[in-house]
């Protein structure tokens, strides 16, 4: 693996996190208003947003061993097999 395969699997993880956090931080107002006594929020957003939770979750610990992979790790062809699907 090359540095730069390695940081493109990492950009790859940190633009879907920044995706998912956009989702949650639109969807946030849904939340306070049911909180508040307002309207309930939908059961697909707040579905989507648990997803984006985990979903999230899961990118950090992606994450974290991506980056503890060295440079000649044969594992970071099946991390680069992963995201490209």
């Amino acid at each position: 693996m090359t540095s730069i395969e390695k940081e493109h699997i990492l950009n790859t993880y940190y633009a879907e996190i920044l995706q998912l956090k956009i989702y949650l931080s639109n969807t946030d107002y849904q939340t306070v208003r049911e909180f508040e006594g307002g309207e309930p929020m939908p059961t697909e957003i707040r579905e989507k947003r648990a997803n984006a939770r985990t979903r999230i979750n899961e990118l950090e610990a992606l994450i974290s061993e991506t980056e503890a992979i060295e440079a000649d790790d044969p594992s970071i062809e099946e991390l680069l097999e992963e995201i490209s699907e």
